[in-house]
């Protein structure tokens, strides 16, 4: 690649990030602090669920390994 097309990315990066916190922060204006603690509790809480999925799946899987059957390994 030319030198001139790499040195271009950097800055189209930069003003697409710049763009989009400005976009954010628009957002967060037009809507009621409220709401935004209640969209912030509903996804720590969504989180919390996944969690709460995860741990019993690692947890199924541990008893099913302590209950599988020893096997012989051969030692040479």
């Amino acid at each position: 690649m030319p030198e001139n097309e790499t040195s271009r990315e950097p800055r189209w990066t930069e003003h697409l990030a710049r763009a989009a916190e400005a976009f954010a922060v628009e957002l967060r204006s037009c809507v009621p602090e409220k709401f935004s603690d209640h969209a912030r509790g509903s996804l720590r809480e969504g989180l919390l669920a996944v969690r709460s999925l995860l741990d019993t799946g690692i947890e199924r899987l541990e008893q099913e390994e302590k209950r599988a059957e020893p096997r012989k390994v051969e030692v040479e």
